[in-house]
C-alpha cells in the first residue's frame, strides 16, 4: 500500500486524459511486471508476441503470403523465435506500398496516423493502435521516473517526437516549451549546425 502514496498521480491522470481511462490500471500492471522473475517476464513478452504475430498472418495484407511459412508452429510456445521465419523488410518497402500493412480490421483499434522521425532517411507514415500509444506513453513515465523526476520537476526532453501527428505545428521547430508540464524539448530530429 505504500509503493500507491508514491505513484505520480497527478501525472497519471494528465497521461489518462491522452490515453484514454485504462492507462492507470495498464500502469500498475506494467510496474507489477518488470518485478517478476525474468522467466515469467519471458513467459509473458513470448504470449504477447504471438498474439501479435497471429493477428498478422491473419489481418495484414503483406503477410498473408507469408501464412504457411511463419503460420506453422504459432500455437506451440514459439515466442521471438518466430522472427527468424519472418521476411526481413526495410523502411522502403513499407514506404511503397503502406496500405499492404495494415490490418484489414484496423478500425476496431482506433488507430491514429503517426509519422516517424525520419533519422534513418525518409520518414514513415504508420498507425498506431490505442494500446500501442498507452504503452508508449506508459513506458516513457516510467523512465523518467527511474531517472529520478517526480511531478513538477523542470526537464528536458531530448528525442524525436514519437508519433507527431501529421498536419501539427512543431515537427520542424527546434525546441517547444510546454510550462503547464515544465519541460523543454529540443526535438533531436532537428539537429544540425544551426540548432
Amino acid at each position: 500500500m505504500e509503493e500507491w502514496r508514491t505513484l505520480p498521480w497527478s501525472e497519471l491522470i494528465r497521461r489518462a486524459g491522452e490515453s484514454g481511462p485504462q492507462f492507470i490500471l495498464g500502469y500498475l500492471g506494467m510496474l507489477r511486471r518488470h518485478r517478476l522473475p525474468p522467466d515469467r517476464i519471458q513467459r509473458y513478452q513470448d504470449r504477447r508476441f504471438e498474439w501479435i504475430v497471429r493477428h498478422a498472418l491473419r489481418h495484414v495484407p503483406a503477410y498473408q503470403a507469408e501464412r504457411h511459412t511463419v503460420g506453422a508452429g504459432v500455437h506451440g510456445a514459439a515466442g521471438l523465435r518466430l522472427l527468424e521465419r519472418f521476411p526481413v523488410l526495410d523502411r522502403w518497402t513499407v514506404a511503397e506500398c503502406p496500405e499492404r500493412f495494415v490490418a484489414v480490421n484496423a478500425r476496431r483499434f482506433a488507430p491514429k496516423l503517426r509519422r516517424t522521425g525520419g533519422t534513418t532517411g525518409k520518414p514513415l507514415m504508420l498507425y498506431l493502435d490505442g494500446c500501442t500509444r498507452a504503452l508508449w506513453n506508459m513506458a516513457v513515465l516510467c523512465w523518467m521516473q527511474w531517472a529520478g523526476w517526480r511531478p513538477g520537476d523542470r526537464s528536458v526532453v531530448f528525442r524525436i517526437r514519437y508519433g507527431y501527428q501529421p498536419g501539427s505545428s512543431g515537427f520542424y521547430t527546434p525546441y517547444l516549451v510546454a510550462r503547464s508540464r515544465r519541460e523543454l524539448f529540443l526535438n533531436a530530429a532537428r539537429l544540425d549546425d544551426h540548432h
